[in-house]
């Protein structure tokens, strides 16, 4: 299908710093690249432009384009949009922190924690002491510990150096009282000899090992439920992570793999045709830090949104994606006074032809060799 038939975004009049009014045609329902030197006028386009024009029409989308709206830094008066009628929502996917809580961790960020409740709950040794799902929380004064009230540590205070986080000496960074501990569950198939895991054993264990684990289950609903949650991030190449590893120590590309996670789940059997209208997900530098094997996971994960009939911009410097894309918008020439131009648009293969930019001679030069 060519990029482009299932309609285009028009913008236009963005002129916000040194961005010089580029004609911007971005196709829809494809994976779209804007690539271009550093300070070419890439993420002005996308955040402080294109992002604040969406927000503006699909939270408002009975009003009109109006002549009257304010200039602000983030959203120039003479910017139009067009285009923006067949899509449902934005989604800004960054690097920025998921969250400064150390409660959250992925288990509970997936839904998956909800299910691992209510499976140990559903355990014999659960019903004869009368214990429920929301006695497997940790957040529950009815099942944490009770020194630390579930956070695992205790925080020191210092007056002139950051805070030290310890381990609590009552539950020894378990989170739960020990009757909650007590109920167990064998690992299926495994030796006497393996000891069988509580609550607090899978919540120390990796995705990875968490899946296998809840695998052996298949006649619960809730433990498939579970499995099927964590495999999204599996898939997303974070397999290593704990279940119970606190969000706020997550990287900044561990943290947007992570952000995906939800979305991938509404959109998993979903296709927009069949529910709601598609998305458009807006993303910068998402390969920043990132191993190749990881980028090629991440390749996946961004051709299935596709595939599911969202649409997919992209700020990115890195070849392997730029050439894996439908469609490459490059900015420049150059960085600063010399950028906020369009040097070349169209496929990898006419931007490489081109050579006319940064981009094209970089993907030239790959395919030579």
């Amino acid at each position: 299908v060519a990029p482009g038939s299932a309609g285009k975004l028009l913008l236009r009049g963005a002129t916000l710093h040194n961005l010089k009014n580029p004609a911007l045609d971005i196709p829809l329902g494809r994976l779209v690249c804007v690539t271009g030197v550093s300070g070419s006028g890439k993420t002005t386009l996308m955040r402080d432009v294109l992002t604040p024009a969406l927000l503006e029409k699909l939270q408002n989308p009975d009003e009109g384009e109006s002549e009257d709206l304010p200039e602000t830094q983030s959203r120039p008066l003479s910017v139009r949009l067009e285009g923006w009628e067949g899509l449902g929502r934005v989604v800004i996917v960054d690097q920025s922190p998921l969250g400064r809580t150390p409660r959250s961790n992925p288990a509970v960020y997936t839904g998956a924690f909800d299910e691992i409740r209510s499976f140990f709950a559903q355990t014999e040794a659960a019903q004869q002491r009368g214990l429920g799902a929301s006695a497997f929380s940790f957040n529950s004064a009815q099942g944490q510990c009770e020194r630390c009230r579930g956070a695992g540590f205790e925080k020191i205070e210092m007056q002139f150096l950051s805070d030290v986080f310890i381990r609590c000496p009552d539950c020894n960074g378990r989170r739960y009282r020990p009757h909650i501990l007590e109920v167990t569950i064998p690992h299926p198939g495994a030796p006497k000899s393996v000891r069988p895991w509580n609550i607090a054993d899978l919540l120390e264990a990796t995705i990875d090992d968490g899946i296998q684990f809840l695998a052996g289950f298949p006649k619960s609903r809730h433990a498939r439920q579970a499995a099927d949650n964590l495999k999204l991030l599996q898939e997303l190449g974070l397999g290593y992570l704990r279940l119970g590893q606190p969000i706020n120590t997550l990287s900044g590309g561990e943290s947007q793999r992570l952000k995906l996670v939800k979305h991938l789940a509404q959109t998993q059997d979903n296709p927009p045709a069949n529910k709601d209208k598609p998305v458009i997900f807006l993303f910068d530098e998402p390969t920043t830090g990132l191993h190749f094997d990881d980028i090629r996971t991440l390749l996946k994960v961004l051709q299935r949104l596709v595939d599911a009939g969202h649409s997919v911009l992209v700020i990115e410097h890195n070849l392997d994606v730029i050439k894996s894309a439908d469609w490459v918008i490059d900015l420049g020439p150059e960085g600063g006074e010399e950028g906020g131009n369009i040097v070349v648009q169209g496929t990898p293969e006419t931007v490489a032809k081109s050579r006319k930019s940064h981009t094209g001679r970089a993907l030239a030069a790959e395919a030579m060799h």
